[in-house]
């Protein structure tokens, strides 16, 4: 496979193995994580669920085995499955297409967890229903107008874009401003600056698709505005990097971040996004070391304590597709990799390696 397609490839694939990687923690007490891997907790390895709740966003079985990944993913797969099947030409209106047909039969697409994939996919179908000019099943008298506004939903920015996203910016390797337009078009699921985190994630993938070096990529990527957004969020990030970068160990780093982090909404993009690009520049481009740092993340309490693990799926998820655009699928560790594979087939029955491997092909990556 070329190096661009093994980047695209480290894309999709990374972000699966940072999903996974998470999935078993987030959002879990102090005392919880302590009580499994020791005080101070670090997770430094791929570990099984216990005593996780089956959710639409999370996990759709109890005892699904080490590697399982989570609505990240499972979103992720459904637009590689798009462009494997259409192309390059995707628009918004086909993923809103896709998300009505997962909604209106999920049997179809997740045949084992039909009641689940319905219910995950119900918090996309009204801005899918918006875009396509076309009342939405939740809220048959909304105008598309206020279906695409996100007032019925959540009603504010969050992950969305970036979870079902992270493949955006492999479609114009190299273009990072075309990338960013792109990518904003399709994050018709997210509101507000929800969207330009979306696109500027894009436009970073596809400059480091391209073989271009990280911080230069991101520092560029960061300064792409065609449309005159407010920027001062990106001037945040940037501040976060550098003190990230320049800390005196990684347990510092990580105490930064959640101190940076501090009051902001446990869904936030800007600080997802920004503390998945912190721990990757700390790590320069290493996969397993800048996942690590990802999904040990911490919310803290009101005396700056540690108080539970942050939405830890999703950073590892961004950061393992930024790292994977930088560094390739032969950078991923195999065993992660494999126990990801295996233990989502088992469960949504997809093959996200197969499915990454087609999207590679239709868009031209080799």
């Amino acid at each position: 496979m070329s190096t661009l397609g093994n980047r695209i490839l480290g894309t999709a694939l990374g972000a699966a193995v940072g999903d996974a990687l998470g999935c078993p923690f987030e959002f879990q007490p102090r005392s919880v994580v302590t009580a499994r891997l020791g005080d101070p907790p670090w997770i430094d390895d791929l570990y099984p669920i216990e005593g996780i709740d089956v959710h639409p966003l999370g996990v759709w079985d109890a005892a699904a085995p080490c590697g399982i990944a989570t609505d990240d993913t499972r979103m992720s797969w459904l637009m590689l499955r798009l462009v494997a099947e259409h192309g390059l030409s995707v628009r918004p209106t086909d993923l809103a297409q896709l998300y009505l047909a997962v909604y209106n039969r999920p049997q179809d697409f997740f045949p084992r967890h039909e009641l689940l994939a319905r219910d995950n996919l119900a918090y996309f179908v009204d801005a899918a229903c918006g875009v396509l000019g076309q009342p939405s099943p939740a809220h048959p008298q909304a105008s598309p107008e206020a279906l695409t506004s996100g007032a019925l939903g959540v009603g504010m920015p969050t992950l969305l874009g970036m979870i079902s996203l992270p493949c955006a910016g492999c479609l114009e390797p190299g273009n990072h401003e075309e990338s960013y337009r792109r990518a904003f078009a399709l994050a018709f699921m997210d509101v507000g600056y929800g969207r330009d985190v979306t696109a500027v994630m894009a436009a970073i993938v596809a400059l480091l698709c391209s073989g271009e070096p990280l911080r230069e990529s991101i520092d560029l990527a960061l300064a792409v505005n065609p449309y005159g957004v407010d920027p001062s969020w990106r001037d945040r990030v940037a501040g976060w990097i550098k003190e990230c970068a320049e800390a005196g160990s990684d347990l510092a780093a990580c105490a930064y971040l959640s101190t940076a982090c501090w009051g902001l909404h446990p869904f936030d993009p800007v600080a997802a996004l920004g503390t998945a690009l912190a721990c990757v520049v700390r790590a320069q481009g290493s996969f397993s070391h800048a996942l690590l740092l990802a999904v040990n993340q911490w919310e803290l309490a009101r005396d700056s304590t540690p108080q539970r693990l942050r939405d830890v799926d999703c950073i590892g998820s961004i950061a393992g597709a930024i790292c994977g655009a930088f560094a390739g699928s032969a950078n991923i560790p195999a065993g992660w990799l494999a126990s990801c594979r295996a233990a989502n087939l088992e469960v949504y029955g997809f093959d996200i390696v197969e499915t990454a491997e087609r999207f590679c092909r239709r868009i031209g990556a080799r």
